[in-house]
């Protein structure tokens, strides 16, 4: 097979990953049909195109960068969409507002598929919530890991976890998950499965309090980090939630 008809075979691949992650039985026989192997694509291409995860096969950002490529230079798809991947590119960036760019970042998008909150305190004040609201009807389904109120110091702010809590539970967010210990501050959105470029991580000193304190947050666009820290955060959830609290 000529170099080019193996590139062609690669670029058959990912289109065959371009709508989501499939079993890797089925991406196995796809390989077979391409005549391709996992080490072939690696070797021709020089970069991690596709990612194996438990028994799912992802097309990596990289990967999703060589589908645009050669799917423009084999004349399947026009400049425009090459263009149109480009302008979409988002930079991993530094932000000392991490409340405000989530909000900013919801409010952006016609509907989130999911939310992902990991913060030991959550304090919303009553001036905040209205924006905050909006926000959390445009998400399809939301997932808080948080500390018990009673563990919350110093005491003059548990009740204002509590109530804050209490309002996001009324909200329709059964899914408050308490876990005793736990400190990491991570918030993952994402826009739709097959949506990468609206999928951020956001990690940092920030809790969920909208305080004026001095944060500093990384939100980054990778999306082997970001089902990483999802895995890390699903394994935090604990069968204590605020409802049986």
């Amino acid at each position: 097979m000529s170099k080019q008809a193996k590139l062609e075979a690669i670029l058959d691949v990912c289109s065959f990953l371009q709508t989501g992650p499939v079993l890797k039985k089925n991406f196995s026989q796809m390989l077979l049909s391409n005549d391709l192997t996992m080490d072939e694509i690696e070797q021709i291409t020089g970069a991690l195109l596709i990612d194996i995860k438990e028994n799912m096969v992802y097309l990596t950002d990289k990967g999703k960068e060589w589908m645009c490529h050669l799917g423009y230079l084999f004349g399947r798809n026009p400049l425009s969409d090459l263009l149109e991947f480009y302008r979409r590119e988002k930079e991993h960036r530094i932000v000392s507002d991490a409340c405000g760019f989530i909000m900013s970042f919801i409010e952006r998008l016609p509907q989130l598929d999911s939310f992902w909150i990991c913060s030991p305190w959550i304090v919303i004040s009553a001036e905040r919530r209205p924006r905050f609201k909006k926000c959390l009807e445009k998400v399809n389904r939301i997932q808080i890991i948080t500390r018990p109120p009673k563990s919350t110091t110093p005491d003059k702010f548990r009740k204002s976890v509590e109530d804050s809590l209490t309002w996001l539970y009324k909200q329709g967010i059964e899914k408050i998950s308490l876990h005793e210990s736990v400190h990491a501050k991570v918030y993952l959105l994402e826009e739709s499965v097959n949506s990468w470029r609206n999928r951020v991580l956001v990690l940092g000193s920030e809790n969920l309090t909208f305080s004026d304190n001095p944060e500093l947050s990384l939100c980054i666009y990778d999306d082997r980090l970001f089902r990483d820290a999802r895995a890390r955060l699903a394994s935090l959830i604990t069968p204590t939630t605020f409802k049986s609290y």
